[in-house]
């Protein structure tokens, strides 16, 4: 299956042999079999946080319930008091870095969750 691509994005993608006449003088490129995905959008995204909740995963799979994980200082309330402890450069540094690897991962749009 062909693909003609204008400037980074693709324009056309068709099981014809030859584009239509819009892409005329286009050079399709040949897939292969190979598939095209459309990019993935990230629209619930936590990218401002320090610390992280391994061991909270942890416990999770030890059948621990999130009552006691919050209870043992974990979870939400832990990664809350971790995030405001990490100074507000730092933090936006990681956001940076973060969604930069969203990108590198096929994330086309990431959407951050926002405190209101």
């Amino acid at each position: 299956m062909p693909l003609v691509k204008r400037g980074d994005r693709i324009a056309w993608i068709g099981a014809e042999d030859a584009p239509p006449d819009d892409f005329a003088g286009a050079v399709p490129h040949d897939l292969g079999g190979r598939t095209v995905t459309p990019g993935l959008i990230d629209c619930h995204s936590h990218i401002v946080f320090g610390g992280d909740r391994a061991r909270e995963f942890e416990m999770r799979l030890e059948g621990v319930s999130y009552e006691d994980i919050a209870c043992n200082g974990d979870g939400r309330y832990g990664i809350t008091v971790s995030t405001r402890l990490v100074p507000t450069p730092s933090r936006w540094s990681r956001r940076n870095r973060r969604i930069l690897q969203r990108k590198l991962h096929l994330s086309t749009m990431t959407k951050p969750r926002q405190r209101r």
